[in-house]
């Protein structure tokens, strides 16, 4: 049994055949999966397919660095008047991008900020977008005090040393399939290193397809590879990595067990 910590399965890209895409994932294992938010219409899709797949599909509510941009106090005020639905678990995605730098770094920084103190708040998860930017999403964290257990680090990209201070500090990574690519040593030597309590794997569907599967659509069965490879780097089996990454997605996002059980 696995659990796809973040798929945007709301995305156009699964219109044409998105229950056979559930299907597929649940044949290769994937019981349960969490959709992250990129703004709040991606909410609200999200909200409809938990509706559509209950007890299998969780939402995040947030705005990613992409839409951190516009009256900030009306988006929190958005995320606030859905954080009461049934499938809502976490926060985010939130974060900074200085890759593509889709906003000023003061917008991403405020909006970022703002939904790190509205986790905070509520008690949530907090699922966090850094891409070239570990330095200013950490001190983000730490004076939104969010740099701790309740923070998860979608799609972890750096090395050892990056991951140091938030491992250090309890968040969790998460391992996408950017760690299957050949020339990803920095990234596989950080999961090799990461403590088994902190890691958790996810797809980032439809992006970031495992290797064997580039240039296709990424699907959540594909975090069924991205586990094989995780168990390979740090040399256990892969019923340890389902085991272990699962029962870490349980404890953070704090979801029920799965129907039937």
């Amino acid at each position: 049994m696995l659990i796809d910590t973040h798929v945007h399965l709301d995305f156009d890209a699964y219109d044409a055949d998105r229950d056979a895409v559930v299907d597929a994932a649940a044949r290769a294992g994937v019981t349960r999966w969490i959709n992250p938010s990129t703004d709040l219409d991606a909410t609200d899709r999200a909200l409809a397919l938990a509706r559509t797949y209950p007890g299998r599909a969780f939402v995040a509510v947030g705005v990613h660095p992409m839409a951190a941009d516009g009256d900030i106090d009306a988006v929190i005020a958005g995320i606030e008047a859905r954080l009461d639905e049934p499938a809502v678990v976490a926060i985010g995605e939130a974060g900074i991008d200085l890759f593509h730098r889709y906003h000023p770094l003061e917008s991403q920084e405020a909006f970022f900020t703002a939904q790190a103190e509205l986790a905070r708040t509520r008690g949530l998860p907090l699922i966090v977008h850094c891409r070239d930017a570990y330095a200013e999403t950490r001190t983000t964290l730490e004076r939104a005090g969010m740099l701790g257990p309740q923070t998860v680090m979608h799609c972890f990209s750096g090395t050892p040393d990056d991951a140091a201070p938030y491992v250090e500090a309890g968040c969790t990574l998460g391992f996408t399939g950017n760690l299957t690519y050949p020339k990803s040593d920095a990234i596989r030597a950080a999961a090799a290193a990461a403590p088994a309590e902190q890691i958790v794997v996810e797809t980032d569907g439809p992006f970031l397809s495992p290797q064997g599967h580039r240039g296709t659509r990424n699907e959540s069965r594909h975090v069924a590879a991205i586990a094989a490879r995780l168990a390979e780097v740090r040399g256990v089996s892969f019923a340890e990595i389902a085991e272990q990454t699962t029962a870490n997605a349980e404890r953070v996002f704090g979801l029920p067990s799965p129907e039937g059980d």
